[in-house]
């Protein structure tokens, strides 16, 4: 039987910190797909200040999620109760076909990989009662599954570009955005 399960990142060990940048990175370069730039710097963090989020105390619990040996992602939790999670498309499709023929949790669970680390996750903090997630608006395949397993929407967070105290962009802009004034 092959399981999905959590593996506690170590923040020190070198092979999490490889196997989490390259989620990073991947992240990065699809920022049309999945956009994380709001969160942080405006380009790619590099390798150091990576490993610098890691060792800080943002994350109460963060874990590689596997497929049986197959590392496909991670989770974490951070201090306000906020949880992500990130699969790397090629290492998913990896571990399916690696254990396609084999006998796996998600034959017996009919429920998306995503459902299935949760409840391992879920299962492992029962100290917490109330799990916020923010989802990009555009993964609606995301939302959908989170919603039907009995997330609620609950806010909507918009920004707006300023600079030098104007707005940017939008009907009513002060100011030129960077790209509209090439």
């Amino acid at each position: 039987m092959v399981y999905v399960n959590l593996l506690s990142v170590d923040s020190q060990n070198e092979e999490h910190q490889k196997f989490l940048y390259e989620i990073i990175k991947y992240r990065w370069e699809n920022h049309d797909i999945v956009n994380i730039s709001y969160r942080t710097n405006s380009t790619t963090p590099t390798f150091e200040e990576h490993v610098s989020a890691l060792t800080s105390s943002r994350y109460k619990h963060h874990y590689i999620i596997k497929l049986g040996d197959v590392k496909i992602g991670s989770a974490y939790i951070d201090k306000e109760d906020t949880y992500g999670m990130f699969f790397l498309p090629k290492y998913l499709k990896l571990a399916l076909k690696t254990y396609g023929k084999e006998n796996t949790e998600l034959d017996i669970r009919p429920e998306p990989i995503s459902v299935v680390a949760f409840k391992c996750m879920i299962a492992l903090h029962p100290e917490i009662t109330l799990y916020y997630a923010t989802v990009n608006p555009k993964n609606t395949l995301s939302r959908t599954v989170m919603v039907r397993g009995g997330h609620k929407e609950v806010e909507v967070i918009l920004t707006q570009k300023t600079k030098n105290g104007k707005l940017v962009g939008g009907e009513w802009p002060d100011v030129l955005d960077d790209e509209e004034s090439v």
